[in-house]
């Protein structure tokens, strides 16, 4: 019996430490202050916790993306429910399934969440639906249930809004003036199957939202164009956006305004993804227009096998023409895991006279011996000569598309071979950590 009290004391020693470890991390930071006493001599200080709430901080931001681990660090301790909350719901989708939902925890079980949304996304319905609720709307008849809950309900709670993404979403002037006055750090506008009443709303939406610097969408289509007929509504002067994306992989409707949305921005950064061929001298038609653009974003979808068999054929169609006198100092262009061939092509047919300020190359391929090897001699070296005459260029960055490790040291040593002379002026930079941007 005697050895084991023995133990258990011992037990209860190694204890000890642990659970006053854990008691300081856990301590509340704020409590209530006990009530004022007369008598000083009686009077304790209030105990505090020992860690500073920025490191609470950087515990839970470690804990961002597992839901559960975050939910049970709210229960546990009042300390940590803020920062909790704070990951838990930062970004909010709505749609028919769940606004009812939404609608009754931000007006009557707590109205203080809605405060920690930063990015709010609304899908509304399908694409062949978003056209026909556009003409009830315009015709006077009620919007959508789902529509007006999310404009007049949620929007007005959700002030700090970062981030707004708006899918099968139909627009028409009187939703555009109701959006304006509740979200004033809207920074980023994501539009995707989009119906407009006429391109100056969209112009109004953009300009009610002074913070916003970027756009993304895809397949945007306006019914009326620049404005309604009869109508004396105008179009300002070109945005001024800091990035423009543009994912379009087809547009059903000839009532597209992706190609004015182009021509009526002028972004520093652009994005354009081509899925096809053809698509290639939209992009050239659209980059001939910004005057400001300084960094130019390709990405190359996954091509079908007759746009890559003509793109073989005749590899001078992949040729970029942007704007006169040149202005891009940086290049990036994606092959996604199976594109390499087109990024590899489109480096060997730059214009050094078009672009004499390139600075920098982002290059994103699947660095494995086996891709490297595909693409023909004679295209690695038009690229290893086209850029050794850029003198302006300092460094091509390669960053490896897949999540396989394995591959990459072969990979480096089999490219380094190919572009000898990019390798020997110490220009070619192997990134095996995920890009950036």
């Amino acid at each position: 019996m005697g050895s084991q009290v023995g133990e258990k004391r011992r037990f209860d020693k190694l204890r000890r430490p642990f659970i006053r470890a854990w008691n300081a991390i856990t301590r509340p930071q704020c409590r209530q202050t006990p009530p004022a006493v007369n008598n000083s001599r009686t009077a304790r200080p209030q105990p505090e916790s020992r860690l500073p709430p920025e490191l609470l901080d950087q515990i839970i931001d470690n804990l961002h993306n597992d839901k559960d681990s975050l939910r049970a660090c709210s229960l546990v301790c009042r300390s940590l429910v803020s920062s909790a909350r704070f990951h838990l719901f930062r970004t909010i989708l709505i749609r028919d399934d769940n606004y009812k939902r939404m609608v009754s925890l931000f007006v009557d079980t707590a109205p203080g969440l809605a405060l920690f949304v930063r990015n709010l996304t609304l899908e509304h319905g399908g694409l062949d639906e978003t056209f026909k609720h556009l003409q009830r709307i315009m015709e006077g008849k009620e919007a959508k249930s789902l529509l007006r809950s999310f404009i007049q309900i949620i929007v007005p709670r959700t002030k700090n809004v970062q981030r707004l993404t708006l899918k099968d979403v139909p627009l028409d002037n009187s939703i555009v003036d109701m959006l304006a006055p509740h979200l004033p750090q809207l920074d980023t506008l994501s539009l995707f199957d989009c119906w407009f009443r006429c391109n100056a709303d969209l112009d109004k939406l953009v300009r009610d939202h002074p913070a916003i610097h970027t756009i993304r969408c895809g397949r945007v289509s306006s019914l009326y164009g620049f404005s309604p007929p009869d109508t004396d509504e105008r179009i300002g002067s070109p945005l001024v956006l800091q990035q423009l994306k543009i994912t379009e992989a087809y547009s059903p409707s000839p009532l597209t305004l992706m190609p004015w949305l182009v021509t009526h921005c002028n972004p520093d950064h652009f994005i354009y993804t081509v899925y096809r061929l053809s698509q290639v001298t939209k992009l050239n038609q659209s980059i001939m227009e910004l005057e400001s653009l300084k960094h130019l974003h390709i990405i190359f979808y996954r091509w079908r096998n007759p746009d890559l068999h003509e793109a073989e054929t005749s590899p001078e169609v992949l040729s970029l023409f942007p704007h006169h006198p040149p202005s891009v100092t940086t290049l990036t262009v994606d092959g996604k895991t199976y594109m390499m061939y087109l990024v590899i092509v489109t480096m060997g047919h730059l214009d050094p006279h078009l672009f004499v300020k390139l600075r920098t190359i982002n290059l994103y391929i699947h660095l494995k011996v086996s891709e490297v090897a595909r693409i023909p001699d004679h295209a690695w070296a038009a690229m290893d000569q086209t850029l050794s005459v850029l003198l302006s260029l300092g460094v091509v960055n390669l960053y490896n598309t897949c999540v396989e490790t394995k591959h990459l040291v072969d990979g480096q040593h089999a490219i380094e071979e190919r572009l000898p002379v990019l390798h020997a002026r110490k220009l070619l930079n192997f990134q095996f950590q995920p890009a950036p941007f």
